[in-house]
């Protein structure tokens, strides 16, 4: 099937309403990252979190995540203490 960019971009926006992009956000475990963007997975367009940990230079090197956007608000809040 087929989709113009109207139908992905409203894919993206009904399954990110309540999600900040660029905000930080914590996760359960208590590690802190940004919230990047919302992307939609080829294989069957579910929507991902894109994110980023604040300090990557931890890792050695620069490093972004994605999980499926419903797994990322079951383990991530928004940080409003840090903000």
């Amino acid at each position: 099937m087929r989709y113009s960019p109207g139908d992905l971009h409203r894919m993206i926006a009904s399954s990110s309403t309540d999600l900040e992009l660029g905000s930080i956000y914590v996760h359960a475990k208590g590690e802190r990252y940004m919230l990047i963007s919302v992307a939609l997975r080829e294989a069957d367009l579910e929507p991902l979190a894109i994110y980023a940990p604040l300090q990557p230079e931890a890792l050695g090197f620069s490093i972004s995540f994605a999980r499926p956007v419903s797994e990322f608000r079951d383990r991530f809040s928004l940080d409003h203490g840090h903000e």
